[in-house]
């Protein structure tokens, strides 16, 4: 088999396999390749490595899975051909042990060790028994030119272990977020409309996004879905036989009736040209709270970020845009200069939401919306930049899912929001970035497309893609 992923082994046995991390999909799958897979090894007189749910079966033939530990101690590097062992080495094992996997783990945590589940250029050695051995782990330890060890020895480093350098940095160290430098200001929103939040209904994709542009231009934000936050709505063609409009206008929002209302060019006929109102240029709209006192982004835009360690970015889209078989999964990437991550631990998506030690967390907090949230003191050394993207499942596009919003989000503030809404054929889209300048964490809007999907996506951020 080219790998043993459900799908795959579904597809070999001509199971119908139709939605993929669906759970009951995925578990009749799982049920049906396992029915095979006893029915093969039997005709071939193979014993199956089957553990029982109460553990009264025998130990598995697996190495146990041991949850991670997070380490508290900066990686020193690879470890020397005259040692010694340095509080905060990553360390990976492959193959067989003489103790018991999860006892030679829990030794090497206790002693400062950071124990890994794969091979990355940052590992400092591998914990080998069979020189010979050619996992996947071996083979790439030999590539990457990592220093490999036996149980043995590695118990006699383990008597003698030189004291690390603590992960917590001292305050305005470059792992967290400087002072801006005197003189750098964020943008602020600026225009008769700013403070304002503005939701486009009806249209088509590109009469929608020419209105989203022309509301940021006068210093609102784009909404995509009708929420409390909405000041505004803009109706295009269609937009009056929407089944929002009811509880649009019983919230008391502000109403206007094609392009014109807010004084832009107009991109179709206006739905009632007598209830258009007059050019937002020669009236005031009634003192409103605002939303959020926040940039609003362009793409390509940047800004610094006040010095503030944690972060959340918000992504949401349009409830109604995506049908039952589509999915839209936010992704990051923890990247180095390179725009490559270094490790594969280092992708945070839907199979693996927290990256190491904490630092990029993956919230799922309905159907349109995610957030991933960011420490930035926790980033793994090598990491200087944060790389959030999102990825479409199946033929759908960012075409036909309309805007992306994103707003970054502190404790108490907003630092930036942005309406991504470029996208036509596009299945995956970069949406920000956060990256280390000078001492200085900032953000760029980005909103690049590109027409391939989520596995194409990872591969060209570094990622080994089974």
């Amino acid at each position: 088999m080219p790998n043993h992923r459900l799908g795959t082994l579904a597809a070999h046995w001509n199971m119908r396999h139709r939605n993929a991390h669906d759970s009951l999909d995925d578990a009749a799958a799982l049920i049906g390749v396992f029915a095979h897979s006893v029915d093969l090894a039997y005709r071939m007189g193979l014993p199956l490595p089957v553990v029982g749910c109460d553990g009264r079966a025998g130990r598995s033939p697996f190495p146990a899975r041991v949850v991670k530990t997070p380490c508290p101690w900066r990686c020193p590097g690879r470890l020397s051909p005259a040692g010694p062992l340095v509080q905060g080495m990553k360390v990976v094992i492959t193959g067989g042990t003489f103790l018991p996997r999860e006892e030679l783990i829990a030794r090497l945590v206790a002693a400062g060790m950071d124990v890994c589940p794969s091979v990355s250029p940052v590992t400092g050695l591998l914990v080998c028994n069979d020189v010979g051995l050619r996992t996947a782990k071996a083979t790439r330890a030999r590539v990457e030119g990592i220093p490999v060890v036996g149980e043995r020895q590695l118990l006699r480093l383990l008597d003698a272990v030189q004291a690390g350098v603590l992960k917590a940095a001292p305050k305005g160290s470059s792992r967290t977020a400087a002072p801006r430098p005197s003189g750098q200001t964020p943008p602020t929103a600026a225009g008769p409309m700013t403070g304002r939040r503005v939701l486009v209904i009806g249209g088509s994709h590109d009469e929608a996004a020419a209105v989203r542009a022309g509301v940021l231009a006068l210093g609102a934000s784009a909404a995509v879905n009708l929420n409390a936050s909405v000041t505004d709505v803009v109706l295009l063609s269609g937009g009056d036989r929407d089944a929002r409009l009811s509880r649009i206008r019983g919230a008391g929002v502000r109403v206007h009736h094609g392009p014109a209302a807010l004084g832009l060019s107009a991109q179709e006929p206006t739905p009632n040209a007598a209830r258009a109102g007059t050019p937002l240029a020669a009236k005031e709209f009634p003192p409103r709270p605002a939303f959020r006192d926040a940039p609003v982004l362009v793409r390509g835009a940047v800004i610094d970020l006040p010095a503030e360690p944690v972060w959340t970015l918000n992504v949401a889209w349009r409830a109604d845009a995506l049908t039952s078989a589509a999915e839209l999964d936010v992704v990051a990437f923890l990247a180095d200069n390179t725009e490559r991550v270094v490790t594969d631990e280092d992708f945070v998506f839907y199979n693996a939401p927290i990256s190491e030690d904490g630092a990029v967390t993956l919230a799922v907090d309905g159907d349109s919306e995610q957030s991933i949230r960011l420490d930035l003191g926790l980033l793994p050394e090598h990491c200087t930049r944060v790389i959030i993207a999102a990825a479409l499942s199946g033929d759908t596009t960012f075409g036909d899912l309309g805007a992306v919003t994103v707003t970054l989000d502190g404790a108490d503030h907003s630092a930036a929001t942005a309406a991504l809404d470029a996208g036509t054929t596009e299945r995956t889209m970069l949406l920000v970035q956060l990256y280390l300048r000078r001492g200085v964490w900032r953000l760029r809007a980005v909103g690049q497309g590109y027409d391939d999907g989520l596995a194409e996506l990872a591969t060209r951020h570094g990622v080994q893609v089974n």
